[in-house]
């Protein structure tokens, strides 16, 4: 079920900026009477896609593990001001305000992607995260599993390893052997993306961090 709300919710939003972007360059050649017309005919699709994103969106934002995490928080009300200023924009014939809205749509659009707000890409903020832990001591290795597991993982995982979103492998129950979480992490598994780019040591860093969500759930369910 997330994974359909996941495609519609992209299906719409793709749909309303597609839309908007056919208004804001109207607006910008001057063709308001076009303009009018076309927002006239296209108006009850433009509210279907509205309430669609919205629906969509509150349902993503209740079941992804960070759903209520910063970047996620800014993505929101980037988004809420994009449709605001868009809305506001074509009916007052403001490019401006048209023009606003369309990169609020393309930040929020970055946000999604990366899951940061200042639009850092996945490498980067593991890269950085590791830059903790100098070296490659044994003794460091969950805390290094778990830098990499936030970045990389949280998102789909969750914080225990047991959200399951996007059909994602339950991480406190799963029976899967060492050597077959550390393939899945390296050349990816369904809908899982690969992390060719981390490390062998890396990658087993990562799979001694997760196996500590099964002792965790033995010891919660004695």
């Amino acid at each position: 079920m997330d994974i359909g709300f996941l495609h519609l919710h992209h299906f719409t939003v793709v749909i309303y900026i597609l839309l908007l972007l056919a208004k804001v360059i109207l607006l910008l050649a001057n063709q308001k009477n076009l303009l009018i017309t076309f927002s006239g005919k296209t108006r009850v699709i433009h509210i279907g896609m509205v309430t669609l994103m919205l629906i969509t969106g509150i349902y993503l934002a209740y079941r992804s593990p960070v759903g209520t995490a910063d970047f996620s928080i800014v993505k929101y009300i980037a988004l809420l001001l994009g449709i605001v200023l868009g809305i506001i924009g074509i009916k007052k014939l403001s490019r401006s305000l048209a023009i606003a809205a369309i990169l609020l749509f393309g930040y929020a659009y970055g946000i999604s992607m990366t899951n940061n707000i200042f639009l850092k890409g996945e490498q980067t903020r593991v890269k950085q995260a590791l830059e903790n832990f100098p070296g490659n001591l044994e003794e460091q290795r969950l805390e290094r599993g778990k830098a990499i597991y936030q970045e990389a993982c949280l998102q789909c995982h969750g914080e225990k390893g047991d959200a399951q979103f996007q059909k994602a492998w339950n991480l406190a129950t799963t029976p899967s052997s060492d050597n077959v979480k550390a393939a899945a992490i390296k050349y990816g598994r369904n809908r899982m993306p690969r992390y060719d780019y981390l490390t062998d040591s890396q990658i087993a860093d990562v799979v001694a961090y997760i196996n500590t969500f099964k002792t965790d759930a033995k010891s919660s369910n004695p």
